[in-house]
């Protein structure tokens, strides 16, 4: 049986960061994780560990300070600042706990802003795909709407359908129900783990237990390093 292909490698990663009146801080150290297509993730720990920092080298928004990042065998080392925004694009989705949904535009317009990154018209084909993933996510009659007029829940359904527009292989979740109340967060944690069965690599920085638990593995982020059931990762 052929083996899924990993879509996200991060070896021996670390990150520093100088400070000014003494030495640099170590935020990751010797992070060492493979996500393979059709894979979900959880990384959790407490706030300060590092998780999303460890979220941002994942998605070419920062770079790591030794050790590697392959992004579907593709060093990101190697690339150029147009060559990592090409592949954010393309290749990565990204999630946030804030929607940041632009409120003077519809939920429809805004959910095809990614389409529009290479300067190009939108074509029908991608006009029909965002109404389909709208009612994937049973918003289909609030593509008209502005997000003023959306709940809390409704707004991330919003941005995970924004996210998923240019068919990332890998999608990057920050703490995506933070913000949520308890049933709104039921609801996405079920997209979520939904959208990792559709063959993805799915990647979810949380402090929630219960949607940790839909993920198909769970790591800890402590002192700056991966911790699974059998030890570091």
């Amino acid at each position: 049986m052929k083996q899924p292909e990993t879509l996200l490698e991060m070896d021996r990663v670390t990150k520093s960061y100088p400070m000014p009146d003494g030495p640099a801080v170590e935020v990751l150290r010797g992070v060492t994780l493979a996500v393979a297509a059709g894979e979900s993730v959880a990384i959790v720990g407490p706030s300060g560990s590092g998780k999303s920092t460890l979220l941002n080298i994942a998605g070419t928004l920062d770079a790591a300070s030794s050790g590697s990042v392959r992004v579907r065998g593709r060093d990101l080392a190697g690339l150029d600042e147009r060559a990592l925004a090409d592949l954010r694009t393309r290749t990565i989705g990204f999630v946030f706990q804030q929607h940041h949904l632009l409120p003077q535009c519809t939920v429809l317009e805004n959910v095809l802003l990614p389409a529009l990154a290479g300067g190009g018209r939108v074509s029908s084909r991608t006009h029909a795909k965002a109404r389909a993933l709208l009612d994937r996510v049973a918003l289909g009659d609030r593509a008209g709407h502005r997000p003023g007029q959306l709940s809390g829940g409704e707004s991330q359904r919003a941005a995970v359908v924004r996210a998923l527009i240019n068919d990332p292989a890998i999608l990057l979740a920050d703490e995506p129900t933070g913000s949520l109340d308890h049933a709104a967060a039921g609801a996405l944690g079920d997209l979520l783990a939904d959208l990792g069965r559709d063959g993805l690599a799915l990647i979810v920085v949380t402090h929630s237990g219960e949607l940790a638990a839909r993920m198909k593995r769970r790591l800890s982020l402590i002192d700056g390093r991966l911790i699974s059931g059998d030890g570091p990762a």
